[in-house]
């Protein structure tokens, strides 16, 4: 597991601008806590023969700068607006996600799960490399799920967990708890893919001990609980799929 000082000292090696995606699940308004994170375009992202970065000329407004060099250098040969709808985007399920254009390095959530993600193909993943995207979990963050029932995410030294509550503010001991994303690298979309690598910003030992309840939850009604917590983490990577498809080349 690294440390957040590890976590820190790549992200330095991020600069530029960036497009910050956050997800939220309990508001249709952008003003709860944010379910997930999703950062793209960070540093500089090569071709063949050319490259691009992100600039960005106010939060909701944002440019790909286009070089003739592999590496960012030099003048931008063109620009071009990056095809984002900024601002604040509500659904018709009490759920939105705001898209704003980010000045300055990206510095990584220091009380997250955080997926990196690479443009090498091969584990593990390079010290001190430059990740060009993160999807990030908030852990500590109390959510609500159905029927009085909340939930919090935490990390064994495997995985990232949602632990789960029989009260809706996260208090007490959990009555059970499941895995969510596996820790550690990974190709991410099987082998030859690039990698991405899952990090736990918190100690292990901030997991709670599990203790089931005198009644037990109806079988149906707790794969809804997990279904929920999972469900973050597809949306996360709905959030990747839709910046890829923005991308200048």
């Amino acid at each position: 597991m690294k440390s957040s000082l590890i976590v820190l000292a790549l992200a330095a090696a991020a600069g530029a601008d960036f497009i910050e995606m956050r997800g939220y699940t309990n508001s249709a308004t952008c003003d709860d806590h944010a379910a997930y994170t999703s950062n793209s375009f960070i540093g500089c992202t090569a071709g063949t023969g050319s490259s691009y970065r992100m600039q960005c000329d106010s939060d909701e407004k944002g440019s790909y700068l286009i070089y003739l060099t592999e590496d960012c250098s030099g003048a931008p040969f063109s620009d071009t607006d990056a095809p984002f709808e900024f601002g604040c985007a509500s659904s018709a399920t009490n759920s939105s996600t705001s898209t704003y254009c980010k000045s300055g390095n990206y510095v990584p959530d220091d009380r997250a799960v955080n997926q990196y993600y690479y443009s090498s193909t091969e584990c593990p993943a390079p010290e001190g490399g430059a990740f060009y995207a993160v999807n990030s979990f908030p852990t500590g963050d109390c959510n609500h799920a159905d029927g009085g029932i909340s939930y919090d995410y935490g990390c064994s030294d495997t995985a990232m967990i949602a632990q789960y509550y029989m009260d809706e503010d996260c208090q007490g001991d959990p009555f059970s708890a499941s895995d969510i994303l596996e820790l550690g690298c990974a190709n991410s979309a099987g082998p030859g893919s690039p990698i991405v690598d899952t990090v736990c910003n918190i100690e292990p030992n901030a997991t709670k001990t599990v203790r089931p309840p005198a009644v037990p939850m109806p079988a149906e009604m707790l794969t809804k609980i997990q279904a929920a917590a999972k469900a973050r983490v597809i949306a996360a990577q709905a959030a990747r799929t839709k910046t890829v498809a923005a991308t200048p080349f």
